[in-house]
């Protein structure tokens, strides 16, 4: 900031006192300086005081002031936070979503795993062992009719046969 102030007399012997509202505490005198630098003021709303006193040391009690702004920075900006936030908050999103979609993929491969391997075991089921639990259950059939009627090897043939009914009954509710 440059300033200065009217003396005819003995204008090197010119003191300043300085003051940035917002930045110094209290005035800074300065003799025969007509410029002030300030860096790195953060975003805002400033008042620069100036008060100069001639050589025979009668100060200017009134002063004068300039009224400036810094506005803040795209990146000091709040919209410019609030972008960032939505942003990150998306990417969690996002991160959550793909985590939830490869947990369900990584699931569903195992159900349809183990579905596959409930109707491989079914298949087996049915064409292997039932097949030869019912040949079995009809050749008993078979035999119990060449027995005589009176006979307890009749009874215990037909206890054979409903066990194995029995039994297939039970393998077909396992594979389903």
């Amino acid at each position: 900031i440059d300033y200065t102030a009217l003396s005819l007399a003995v204008p090197e012997q010119v003191r300043f006192r300085i003051k940035l509202e917002g930045q110094d505490q209290d005035f800074r005198e300065l003799i025969n300086e007509r410029h002030v630098r300030y860096t790195n003021l953060p975003p805002g709303n400033y008042r620069f005081l100036v008060k100069a006193a001639n050589d025979s040391d009668v100060w200017n009690e009134e002063g004068a002031f300039l009224d400036f702004t810094i506005p803040p920075a795209f990146h000091q900006a709040t919209w410019f936070r609030a972008l960032c936030a939505a942003a990150v908050a998306a990417l969690l999103w996002a991160a959550y979503r793909i985590r939830v979609g490869v947990l369900e993929r990584r699931q569903r491969l195992l159900i349809d795993t183990q579905e596959e391997e409930r109707a491989r075991i079914a298949g087996e089921l049915h064409d292997g062992v039932l097949q030869q639990l019912s040949a079995v259950t009809f050749n008993l059939g078979a035999i119990k009719y060449q027995i005589p009627p009176g006979s307890p090897a009749k009874a215990e043939i037909a206890g054979a046969q409903d066990k194995l009914v029995e039994i297939g009954r039970d393998i077909r509710n396992l594979s389903h």
